[in-house]
């Protein structure tokens, strides 16, 4: 493990949660990416899944589909409220970014595409320079009387930043299918571009040196999705419903939190658990399970 700086204290990891949005295209299904601001103080200029931190007023906040018993239960934790608002923070930093709306009204109801650009508006509009409170995407959410549907979000992945970090986040994946007949729009805040890619049509971006950037926590889930679609023969949106269907209980598996290892035979090398240099890994002897830094981007290396 690559040793601290003398002085550096390891930070408590902020709460995040991630948002995987799967639509049916004509070549195969699509995920959602979104480019993070260049003035970003996290992953800046990365290509990565919609989300961001969970507020502290996502724990209380009204919320439809689930109760904070069965979130702690999709996500193997303890604290409920904790687990609430890793669902709820998920649900407001997709729409906040994309302007997908995963809500109901009180009858149980999805809102239709105009009621949902309506929403859109709104939040905009209670932006103070650019930047919007929690509180306030709350706020709008109600008085359209509108609940976050929690139930639309299926636990994908559990990642933790490296201790060497300086910013470091605990964050949850969460997968769920496109609203039907919403249009993703690009908040333009925190993010400059928006698009619709195939799995692999992202990686193979990536590793051509495009203007796709991937951090290995989205190169790994786009690399495994892309594995677990074609397993499935996931072609239309009936089939990302019953994927996701199949998923159900599954939870989020082990946490995937890699250590830095700064001189490795394949260079500075980012490992996960499957690794055997990994401290907390269970991988065999020769295991490598890694991502090695190249020309300031990373790249899976598998054997």
């Amino acid at each position: 493990m690559i040793p601290l700086p003398p002085g550096h204290v390891i930070g408590v990891p902020r709460p995040a949660a991630t948002v995987v949005v799967l639509r049916a295209g004509r070549g195969g299904p699509e995920v959602l990416l979104v480019r993070r601001h260049g003035k970003s103080g996290f992953m800046a200029n990365a290509t990565v899944f919609p989300g961001g931190k969970v507020d502290e007023v996502d724990r209380d906040a009204p919320a439809a589909g689930m109760e904070a018993e069965d979130c702690a239960v999709a996500l193997r934790l303890e604290d409920r409220r904790v687990a609430r608002a890793f669902f709820v923070g998920g649900v407001r930093e997709l729409h906040e970014e994309t302007g997908l709306l995963l809500a109901r009204n009180r009858a149980g109801e999805l809102p239709d595409p105009e009621w949902a650009e309506r929403v859109r508006l709104d939040v905009e509009r209670a932006r103070v320079e650019g930047h919007l409170e929690a509180q306030a995407w709350h706020a709008v959410l109600a008085a359209h009387a509108l609940l976050p549907a929690l139930d639309l979000l299926h636990p994908y992945a559990h990642w933790c930043t490296p201790a060497v970090e300086p910013r470091r986040f605990d964050t949850y994946f969460f997968c769920v299918r496109a609203p039907e007949g919403q249009r993703a729009v690009l908040d333009a805040h925190e993010t400059t571009a928006l698009s619709w890619l195939r799995p692999l049509q992202a990686v193979e971006a990536h590793e051509r040196g495009e203007d796709v950037e991937l951090p290995p926590p989205t190169l790994d889930t786009l690399i495994r999705l892309d594995l677990a679609l074609r397993a499935g023969r996931v072609r239309e949106a009936a089939d990302i419903d019953a994927l996701l269907e199949r998923w159900a209980g599954d939870g989020p598996g082990a946490l995937r939190q890699p250590v830095f290892l700064p001189e490795t035979e394949d260079g500075v090398a980012l490992v996960l658990p499957e690794d055997a240099a990994h401290p907390d890994g269970l991988a065999e002897a020769d295991a490598r399970y890694r991502f090695v830094l190249r020309d300031g981007r990373f790249f899976r290396v598998v054997h």
